[in-house]
């Protein structure tokens, strides 16, 4: 799948066919994950994969008030080296293992799209509770979960205009915006030459 269509068309979805999501596909959503960019290359990620039943209901009560969650078949929870990476970067560690495990997250849930799954960010937890049910050991903490299957909802969600999004040189900064604005229409007039050529 081309990158520009997973970026737009991916969606946060909660809610999912009763269906196993094959092995491989969990390989490859991982291996995506285990590329996206971190601090200092240092790695300290772990992905926990759940397709447990009974962790994946005790996991989605301690994720208050989501009982969509019990609809998808698999959970990747990320987990992160907290201590290690508080070695190298002292009070930036906070920060980075926020970083890094959103970057993997996007990771994950854009080769999730690419090969016709879904998934959804979940980050509201009591973090005890989840660290106890899977054992996670206190060295280690985590940012998100990410629920993972095939979607049963068609979903839609509106962007705002770039233009509102956007400044230059300095906050509110103005520029002309007609040198690369629509980007859509700039895109089909370069198309058009190659056509008429």
């Amino acid at each position: 799948m081309e990158l520009d269509l997973a970026i737009k068309n991916r969606r946060s979805v909660r809610q999912y066919l009763d269906k196993k999501v094959e092995s491989n596909n969990i390989n490859f959503i991982l291996d995506a994950a285990k590329y996206a960019p971190n601090s200092g290359n240092k790695q300290f990620w772990h992905f926990i994969v759940v397709e447990d039943l009974n962790k994946r209901e005790q996991i989605t009560e301690a994720c208050i008030g989501q009982d969509w969650m019990k609809t998808a078949p698999v959970f990747i929870v990320i987990s992160y080296n907290f201590e290690d990476c508080k070695r190298f970067y002292e009070e930036r560690a906070e920060m980075y293992g926020m970083q890094d495990s959103a970057l993997a997250a996007q990771n994950i849930m854009l080769k999730a799209y690419d090969i016709g799954l879904s998934s959804c960010f979940v980050s509201l937890f009591e973090e005890n509770a989840i660290k106890r049910i899977l054992k996670i050991p206190n060295n280690m903490k985590f940012y998100s979960i990410i629920t993972i299957g095939y979607s049963n909802e068609v979903t839609q969600a509106k962007r705002t205009d770039l233009r509102n999004l956007v400044s230059f040189d300095e906050y509110k900064g103005k520029k002309s915006f007609t040198s690369i604005f629509p980007i859509k229409k700039t895109i089909e007039r370069i198309k058009g030459r190659f056509r008429r050529k």
